[in-house]
């Protein structure tokens, strides 16, 4: 060759941007461009993700920026997506209420609208995801039921043997501080008593809600995640911060499936104990 050919860069097609942004909202997607920065940003991601579960959870439920952005698919449900607790149900809602208009409108028009396909995606979002948010609400408040059933036999064999049995349970790993019900050492008379009624008047939900309940039962283990309420427990009981059990509840960018009704009544219960404690514990 006599030389190097330089030819002109041509323009973006048509349509390049939609698609771009398209791919962005749905996920990872071989048609849209990512700059080498936020490659390595995911990267570091992954890897802080990795060594948290080496290390027992220590850097936290991490997620790129991507997926925690809003998950409604249509602009009414964003907008109803940024009421905490109850959003991921209205935004949801919204979806479906949206769809079945951009649908009608489409089949009206007969097509000339062009929003009979997005109607229809909005539509099969929505609902898809109303019904898995309550589906995981139903399986956290049974498996809350039957955290309350062992926490309360738990309880019964400690008075029993007059505070024999350990505060946390053998899968916490030994630390320093753990509040005033903490450790993996005997309770003794005295603390029995308090056990039992700091358990009674802290009911479980989920997996990883409640005293006994979560990462004192089953380690640091994110696959027993079923919603928000979930995500904040786990974290609470890694780091005992009281305040941020309270934010992560009331996220409107949840790193997992929104709760459902009974998880936001749960929240709500908890909000002033946790804040009080907080508050007690000088954290902020």
């Amino acid at each position: 060759m006599d030389g190097l050919v330089h030819r002109p860069v041509p323009d973006l097609p048509a349509g390049w941007f939609r698609l771009s942004s398209t791919a962005r909202r749905s996920g990872p997607s071989i048609t849209t461009y990512t700059s080498m920065a936020k490659v390595q940003g995911q990267n570091s991601t992954v890897c802080e993700m990795s060594s948290s579960e080496s290390d027992g959870g220590g850097g936290g439920v991490s997620v790129p920026d991507s997926e925690r952005e809003t998950k409604m698919a249509s602009w009414f449900g964003k907008v109803l997506g940024h009421i905490p607790l109850i959003g991921g149900m209205l935004g949801y809602a919204g979806d479906i209420v949206s769809g079945f208009v951009n649908t009608t409108l489409g089949v009206l028009s007969f097509g000339e609208s062009g929003t009979l396909g997005s109607g229809l995606r909005q539509i099969g979002h929505g609902l898809g995801n109303e019904l898995d948010t309550l589906a995981r609400d139903f399986s956290a408040t049974v498996a809350g039921a039957v955290g309350t059933v062992y926490s309360t036999l738990r309880d019964a064999a400690n008075l029993a043997t007059l505070g024999q049995v350990p505060e946390l349970g053998g899968r916490v790993r030994a630390r320093e501080k753990w509040g005033f019900f903490g450790g993996t050492k005997p309770t003794g008379v005295f603390l029995a008593f308090g056990r039992a009624l700091f358990d009674a008047l802290l009911p479980e939900y989920g997996t990883m809600g409640g005293t006994q309940w979560g990462v004192p039962s089953f380690g640091y283990r994110r696959d027993l995640i079923l919603n928000q309420s979930d995500v904040a427990s786990r974290q609470h009981d890694i780091y005992l911060q009281h305040f941020d059990w309270i934010r992560r509840q009331y996220s409107t960018s949840p790193e997992s499936q929104w709760v459902g009704p009974v998880g936001a009544a749960y929240a709500i219960l908890g909000t002033i104990p946790f804040a009080t404690w907080g508050w007690i514990r000088g954290q902020r």
